[in-house]
């Protein structure tokens, strides 16, 4: 049996599913109503995040850049279900969408980190200015822009791809740029 996969929606949707770990999930509640929905390892604004990400990349920690960006549990529980891709007759899977999501936020973490292991950064702020989705209560801030100081010298730069946030708490959603 042939499998065909519209490339035009690959191209939509993958950059939008890229994520690295984060450690949510959904859990039920005590009594047997609904599940909870919540973020683990998640910050109350964008700066908090970022000021995170910022301390982790100087260290040279990824499992705190792990921690800090979604998990599988996330995008499946959070995201796939309200995605076109998710709906019958696009010969697509949440598995398939995750790996390759993964494949492209890895490789965007692997660029900032080229990019910046050796610089002193200080956050000046994060700006949520870019395009916003959303995705039941889920919200993705596509093109967050991080001002940054270095060396005296303020820019804007992107040091990851998506933020996601659910009740006010923030997580990276994506490292591909």
């Amino acid at each position: 049996m042939l499998i065909r996969i519209n490339t035009s929606l690959l191209k939509v949707i993958l950059p939008l599913l890229l994520l690295l770990p984060l450690s949510s999930s959904c859990r039920d509640s005590e009594g047997g109503s609904s599940p909870e929905r919540r973020l683990d390892n998640s910050f109350n604004s964008a700066e908090s995040l970022t000021e995170k990400f910022l301390s982790a990349l100087r260290d040279g920690d990824l499992e705190t850049m792990e921690k800090i960006a979604a998990d599988r549990e996330e995008f499946e529980s959070l995201l796939w279900p309200h995605l076109p891709a998710s709906k019958p007759g696009t010969n697509l899977t949440s598995d398939f969408v995750w790996k390759q999501s993964q494949i492209q936020s890895l490789a965007g973490l692997r660029e900032t980190i080229n990019r910046f292991k050796e610089t002193d950064i200080e956050l000046v702020r994060v700006e949520l200015s870019g395009e916003i989705r959303d995705y039941g209560e889920l919200r993705l801030f596509m093109e967050p822009e991080v001002v940054v100081s270095t060396e005296g010298n303020e820019r804007k730069v992107q040091l990851f791809g998506a933020l996601m946030m659910l009740d006010g708490e923030y997580k990276i959603y994506s490292y591909s740029l």
